[in-house]
């Protein structure tokens, strides 16, 4: 049970000093100019070429980015919890999941 005379709002008031605006702006300002930059330097390239990056990427960075797309956030955060309320069935579905490449090699 909860302690009722516990100051849940004490220390949590939401609002941003100077200092705070100062690097929220600065992050977005950065972001903003490694944007415009790139995009002003990377303009006569073709759409192909973005999109397949020129077609020279090895296994290993494809693979990665493959990797962290298929795991993703709600899969790290969200795992632990699954597998709290609903058990063992939750073991079952990564079977499945661990089943589903060796079925895409073999077939």
């Amino acid at each position: 049970m909860l302690d009722s005379s516990f100051d849940w709002s004490a220390g949590m008031r939401g609002s941003f000093t100077w200092a705070d605006y100062l690097v929220f702006v600065g992050m977005l300002v950065a972001s903003l100019a490694i944007g415009i930059f790139y995009a002003i330097k990377s303009r006569n390239k073709a759409n192909d070429e973005f999109l397949l990056g020129s077609r020279s990427l090895s296994c290993f960075p494809v693979s990665m980015s493959l990797l962290a797309s298929y795991i993703s956030a709600i899969l790290v955060l969200g795992g632990p919890s699954e597998a709290y309320y609903h058990g063992v069935q939750w073991w079952v579905i990564c079977a499945g999941q661990f089943a589903l490449p060796l079925s895409a090699v073999v077939f």
